[in-house]
C-alpha cells in the first residue's frame, strides 16, 4: 500500500512490541544517537488527519495518508473549494513543471473528535516534498507557501538536545494551537536537513504517549 507521508518513529527504542513507553537510554539508530547534542529544531505534532496536496506539473489534487484513505463528504467539500484556479496557480507560480506533494493535517469539526476545538476545517501544513529531485523543501519554504494558501503551518515550539526536548515533553506543556489542552508532542528535525545511507531522512517524534505511556489531549 502506498503511503503518501512516510511514518516517523521516536528516537528510541521500544524493547518491548507490549510496552507501552519507549526505553529512553537506547536509541533508535546509530543517527539518533550520534546527534543527540545538536540542536534539534521541534514542531508541535498535530493529532488529526493526513492530507497531503499534489501538484504533477499542471494540477492539484488531494490525497489522503495512503492510497485508500478516503474523505466524509464535509471534508472533500471543504476541500474542493480550497483547489481554485488561484491556489493552483500559486503551486504553479512556486514549482513550475515539478511535481511536489504539501503535507499536513487537517483538523475540524469531524477529525479525530475535534481535539482542538474548531468550528470549520484548518489546514496545518508541515512539510514539502518535491518529487522531480526527491528532495524536501526548507521548513522556511513550507511557511512561506502555507502563508500564500492562507493555511498555517506546524507551530515552531522550541530547540534543544534529545534530552532537553524529552524533558520538556515529559512535563505536558499545553498545545499551542488549543491552550487549554495538552501538546501531543514534537516532530523534531535537524538544523538542516540530513538523509540517512539508505536515503531516509533523519526526522523523528518525541510523544507524551512515548514517553508516559498515556495519551496526551486531556484538558488542563
Amino acid at each position: 500500500m502506498a503511503h503518501y507521508y512516510h511514518k516517523i518513529t521516536s528516537p528510541w527504542k521500544r524493547l518491548d512490541a507490549n510496552s507501552a513507553t519507549v526505553d529512553t537510554t537506547v536509541f533508535f539508530d546509530d543517527y539518533a544517537e550520534m546527534l543527540r547534542d545538536i540542536q534539534w529544531v521541534g514542531t508541535e505534532k498535530i493529532d488529526g488527519t493526513n492530507l497531503n496536496f499534489h501538484y504533477d506539473g499542471n494540477h492539484v489534487h488531494a490525497l489522503g495518508h495512503t492510497e485508500r484513505s478516503e474523505f466524509n463528504k464535509e471534508v472533500a467539500a471543504w476541500i474542493e473549494g480550497r483547489i481554485t484556479e488561484s491556489f493552483e496557480s500559486i503551486f504553479e507560480q512556486t514549482f513550475g513543471e515539478y511535481e511536489a506533494i504539501l503535507s499536513g493535517e487537517l483538523l475540524g469539526p469531524k477529525v479525530q473528535g475535534n481535539l482542538y476545538g474548531l468550528s470549520d476545517y484548518q489546514f496545518i501544513a508541515f512539510d514539502i516534498f518535491c518529487k522531480t529531485t526527491n528532495t524536501y523543501w526548507s521548513q522556511d519554504a513550507v511557511t512561506e507557501i502555507a502563508e500564500k494558501l492562507g493555511f498555517a503551518r506546524a507551530p515552531f515550539v522550541k530547540t534543544g538536545t534529545l534530552s532537553e526536548l524529552k524533558e520538556f515533553v515529559m512535563s505536558t506543556p499545553a498545545s499551542l494551537l488549543e491552550p487549554r489542552r495538552e501538546m501531543e508532542g514534537l516532530v523534531i528535525r535537524p538544523p538542516a536537513e540530513l538523509k540517512k545511507a539508505n536515503g531516509e531522512r533523519v526526522i523523528y517524534k518525541v510523544k507524551v504517549h512515548d514517553l508516559l505511556g498515556r495519551g496526551a489531549g486531556k484538558i488542563i
